[in-house]
């Protein structure tokens, strides 16, 4: 294990002009908004998969063909990374062996949603992975809640604006870190069968063994990518109102919705009655691959005032790097329009805003409040919302439901 993780390495990286492009053949093109299979290889977390391949092992199967690699030209192997040979772990001798997985994730989880409709026979479930996290959305009581989520069912946008959550099992694209990325929660599911259900029949052991062959899960959530920018009166535990930053790239389908490179907070005060700050954002145009430095970057700023009543949020593009139209924007929770919003951006940039807000000066904004052929030279624009209650949630990291279904005693 240490050997392997000592091997570990980016893959693709080019040295001399600082890209991933270059002659390694790893097809991460500029601005790419999506990734296939052995492409663009130092991008993508499916963590689903990932535990579905522990659980897998346990259950005395094989390696899955599709996550292996052979021993000669591969990535893996260019990098001196081992492949180990799976051998079954349990036997009649150490069946009663508490078995165990701890998940580490670094990152935000992507590209696991295509695990939904597959079978989890290998694991003695007669289920597939969706009905199976479906179970264990309407045992947290989510379904017909308004969730902020890249994709719920026929939903999918991949902004995070509200949807109502009619399983868990089919919704994707973790909000506020990469609502673009098809990242799932598809690990829960199988975490509380594994917690439930014995993994293996192939064993025998007696009946009244209740705990043998059962899987306890564990989730280590080591970092976030996107922040989220909590707006509280003085002296208020809770935030009144919740910013989150969106970036949108529109050049294909499907829309890029970049990487967050850097934030920092400007400033920021409160008192008991105001609330303001200001935040500065920088952003890459490419999802995976590029150069991952600065495409476009600009300024985000707020005001929650109290007696007013009101929230306002002001944003303007400073300087850009970079081609083809993109938002700058934000999510808002904790007014009477939460959601996502862009009324400042670059080359042309144009969106439709669904609720409408008011916006001045309205020279670059549509009716609806949105981006209107916006540029970089472009004056910053303030919204104005109405504080209210919310009327979204953000889901808590698959992680979290992993260990709580798949953990318990």
């Amino acid at each position: 294990i240490v050997n392997s993780l000592n091997y570990l390495r980016i893959y693709g990286y080019n040295y001399g002009d600082g890209t991933y492009l270059g002659s390694s053949g790893d097809d991460c093109s500029w601005q790419l908004t999506n990734i296939s299979e052995n492409a663009c290889t130092s991008w993508g977390n499916p963590m689903s998969e990932l535990y579905y391949e522990s659980l897998r092992y346990f259950a005395g199967q094989s390696a899955t063909s599709g996550y292996t690699f052979t021993n000669s030209g591969s990535k893996d192997n260019l990098l001196g990374l081992p492949l180990a040979s799976w051998v079954d772990p349990l036997n009649t001798s150490n069946y009663c062996a508490p078995l165990n997985v701890v998940m580490f994730n670094a990152s935000v989880s992507s590209n696991d949603e295509d695990l939904a409709n597959t079978s989890m026979s290998g694991i003695g479930s007669d289920g597939t992975a969706k009905s199976l996290t479906d179970a264990v959305g309407s045992g947290e009581g989510l379904n017909g809640r308004n969730f902020f989520v890249g994709k719920s069912g026929s939903s999918n946008n991949e902004l995070c604006d509200a949807k109502t959550l009619s399983g868990l099992g089919s919704a994707a694209g973790i909000c506020p870190e990469g609502p673009t990325l098809q990242g799932s929660w598809l690990m829960a599911g199988l975490a509380h069968h594994a917690r439930t259900q014995r993994i293996r029949s192939n064993i025998a052991i007696p009946d009244d063994d209740a705990k043998s062959l059962k899987v306890s899960t564990y989730g280590v959530q080591l970092a976030t990518n996107v922040p989220r920018i909590r707006i509280a009166l003085e002296g208020e535990t809770s935030p009144r109102v919740v910013l989150q930053p969106a970036y949108r790239l529109f050049n294909s389908s499907p829309q890029g919705g970049g990487q967050l490179v850097d934030m920092k907070i400007v400033y920021q005060t409160a008192t008991a009655t105001v609330a303001e700050g200001m935040a500065y954002l920088n952003w890459e145009d490419s999802e995976q691959g590029g150069d991952y430095d600065q495409d476009v970057w600009g300024l985000i700023a707020w005001r929650l005032d109290r007696n007013a009543n009101t929230l306002t949020v002001t944003t303007r593009t400073v300087a850009e790097s970079t081609n083809q139209p993109q938002g700058f924007g934000y999510i808002v929770s904790g007014t009477t329009q939460d959601g996502p919003h862009f009324h400042s951006g670059i080359e042309g940039f144009n969106y439709t805003d669904p609720d409408a807000i008011s916006v001045s000066p309205s020279t670059k904004v549509n009716a609806s409040g949105g981006c209107s052929n916006c540029q970089l030279s472009d004056a910053a624009t303030t919204a104005t919302y109405t504080l209210g209650a919310t009327t979204a949630e953000l889901l808590k990291d698959p992680l979290w439901y992993a260990a709580k279904w798949g953990g318990f005693t």
